[in-house]
């Protein structure tokens, strides 16, 4: 989806009646017709045995990487995203089976999970294997420490999900109903940070989300890492300047609803005060003392839910909104940025 034909070298390969057939479709056949048209190009460069999905993602790393560099000679920063496991039919397990929690059989012993709280009486599940740290610590944690070197060149930040699993981690048995009956374990976090935080070219980011335990705050503080902060989290007074200086500081992420809807439901406010109050309290992340502020393109736009981007525990109907405007249209939001960001001294 994300593969710029433009950029491609199809002349005499593709005729104008192709090219024209993804123009003006509906999702799924555009998805159809590019992959057609893509594979009839690897059929006509690739001359050695190279699988389809990876002349796919060799081209797609090519023109990322030009994009990253023009973003990056811009003053622009990419921002990237780690999940903390990965799944049962993953390349990383199925390469790496010794680092994770097994049978002889090659099935999960356990997989991963959230104990129960107030808002979930029976807890998650998470469905995805558990690591064997004992094995990824014989091996220097060569495993993780490849993984964040390939990721450097991708990334200028990276953020790691689930950050605390690096330091203790929840697990149920594989084939468990439910994630009542489960343990905590501990994870040698300390040894790998301190192999992690010594990789040039990328810096780390915490998802501290959640319940903290002073164990994982201490981790952060050593090595130091920033951690997050999402305004429809806070309980306590909004307008409290009390975020600190190495933090992120989102509106709301992928997994919120956008701050318009939010907004709505938690103070339902008169219709004509809606965008004001949005306004403030983008103000209100944007004056905090935290180094980075972070503003969903969906809450600048000032939409409601019906542009949210991700429902967790959702499977259906996710990662589906794109925005049909145009750059013109912008001009008065880009005036209104760059006041804000100079008034708030965020140059």
């Amino acid at each position: 989806m994300l593969i710029d034909l433009k950029k491609l070298d199809r002349e005499n390969i593709l005729s104008t009646d192709e090219w024209e057939s993804i123009k003006n479709k509906d999702k799924d056949e555009f998805i159809k017709n590019k992959e057609k048209l893509l594979f009839k190009l690897y059929e006509s460069q690739v001359k050695e045995k190279e699988s389809f999905s990876k002349f796919l993602q060799r081209i797609f790393l090519d023109q990322y990487l030009e994009l990253k560099k023009y973003a990056n000679e811009k003053g622009i920063k990419i921002f990237g995203d780690l999940p903390f496991y990965v799944n049962l039919n993953s390349r990383d397990l199925i390469e790496n089976k010794k680092y994770f929690l097994l049978d002889s059989d090659g099935e999960p012993t356990y997989q991963a999970a959230v104990p129960p709280d107030a808002f979930q009486k029976k807890g998650q599940l998470w469905g995805t294997p558990v690591y064997n740290w004992e094995n990824l610590e014989k091996d220097g944690f060569s495993y993780w420490v490849e993984k964040i070197k390939s990721l450097s060149l991708l990334y200028d930040y990276l953020r790691i999900d689930h950050f605390r699993g690096l330091e203790s981690y929840y697990r149920v048995k594989w084939k468990a109903e439910d994630a009542t009956d489960g343990e905590w374990v501990k994870a040698p976090g300390d040894k790998l940070l301190n192999l992690l935080t010594q990789i040039s070219g990328v810096k780390i980011i915490a998802e501290n989300l959640g319940y903290i335990t002073p164990e994982v705050d201490y981790l952060m503080e050593k090595y130091s890492i920033p951690g997050m902060k999402v305004l429809q989290f806070i309980d306590e007074d909004l307008y409290l300047k009390n975020e600190k200086s190495d933090t992120v500081y989102y509106t709301g992420t992928h997994d919120n609803q956008m701050l318009l809807s939010w907004i709505r439901e938690k103070f339902n406010p008169e219709e004509e005060l809606e965008k004001d109050l949005l306004w403030d309290f983008i103000k209100k992340v944007y004056y905090s003392r935290a180094a980075w502020a972070i503003i969903p393109f969906q809450d600048l736009l000032e939409l409601d839910n019906s542009a949210r981007m991700n429902t967790p525990g959702t499977v259906n109907g996710n990662w589906t909104w794109t925005w049909n405007g145009n750059f013109e249209e912008l001009s008065e939001l880009e005036n209104k940025l760059n006041k804000l960001t100079k008034i708030s001294d965020r140059r």
